[in-house]
């Protein structure tokens, strides 16, 4: 298929055929692609390619969810679509299968439009752009991978993520709404093999990180496995928690409380964690709350925008 000129709106150009691209149209453009001497044939069914741009008012109308191609349609510039989709898709899946469960906070639901609504009108905005572009012959040779890899966008802004900042400003790594980076050369206690942090968060749960490069990091994972214990009798495994110890700490032994050591201290690195941090991943993979100095009584305010409180299933 050859693409038409751009539309607006969905609405079809003016000026094209009713007909498709013909055979004389397609050896043109097998000229610019192929070797000399590639000859176009037997043409048995062609069509022009209606490029077009559109976004839903709204990707919840009570019980009906939109995502993916239902809910945005933009030109196919950067392989946007399957992406954007994708995450529609993790986004709402995992607050859904709450709702199910009945453990969902009330209005949790309603987050999935308000945050994943902007990101799919910043596609279709930014892939409108550079294919009007590419039209009028403005074309960038750098290939915009950054934006096309969607490993960068955020929901810094959304109601169901927060931040618990000593100094904000100064702050390193992540921050809640942001995408939480994978961390290599972990390691279990008792065993050789090295995991990825990746490892740790696959699944429908929510995983909470603690953090120590504490002199005495039995003090802080005391602490650690507390807050656990509280936790895990309010929401059960709905929340995972690991405590992750800095490579130059003896990782101590503490009943209830699993331990990672940050062998090559990428965790140290990526998150820039102080000692006694704490980070709340999201199933889809984003940070939903960060802490300096994680503790019971501001997590547990938090938790309520995700979960709605129950005994432990």
């Amino acid at each position: 298929m050859i693409p038409a000129q751009l539309t607006s709106a969905g609405q079809p150009t003016t000026g094209i055929a009713d007909v498709g691209p013909t055979l004389e149209q397609a050896q043109e453009l097998l000229n610019w692609f192929f070797p000399a001497g590639a000859k176009a044939s037997n043409l048995r069914w062609s069509a022009f390619y209606r490029i077009s741009h559109r976004l839903a008012a709204n990707y919840r109308l009570g019980r009906v969810f939109l995502a993916g191609d239902a809910a945005h349609l933009h030109p196919p510039i950067g392989g946007q679509g399957m992406n954007t989709g994708l995450q529609d898709a993790y986004n709402l899946a995992w607050k859904m299968a709450l709702d199910v469960q009945g453990v969902a906070a009330p209005d949790l639901l309603d987050s999935y439009e308000s945050e994943r609504r902007p990101i799919g009108q910043q596609i279709v905005e930014r892939t409108t752009k550079r294919m009007n572009s590419m039209i009028e012959g403005k074309i960038d040779e750098r290939e915009p991978i950054r934006e096309d890899s969607q490993l960068f966008l955020n929901y810094r802004d959304s109601a169901l993520v927060a931040n618990d900042l000593v100094v904000p400003e100064n702050t390193v790594g992540p921050l809640a709404g942001d995408r939480a980076p994978d961390v290599h050369g972990l390691v279990r206690p008792f065993t050789r093999h090295q995991i990825r942090l990746f490892d740790l968060l696959r699944g429908p749960h929510h995983t909470l990180l603690l953090y120590t490069s504490s002199a005495n990091p039995a003090d802080d994972c005391q602490h650690f496995a507390e807050l656990a214990a509280a936790l895990s009798q309010r929401y059960g495994s709905r929340i995972q928690i690991y405590a992750i110890i800095h490579p130059d700490c003896d990782a101590p032994e503490i009943e209830g409380l699993p331990t990672v050591v940050d062998r090559q201290n990428q965790f140290g690195q990526l998150y820039g964690p102080q000692s006694g941090a704490g980070f709340l991943i999201r199933p889809d993979g984003y940070v939903g709350y960060r802490a300096d100095k994680i503790s019971l009584e501001p997590l547990s305010k938090f938790l309520p925008r995700i979960f709605r409180a129950a005994a432990a299933q």
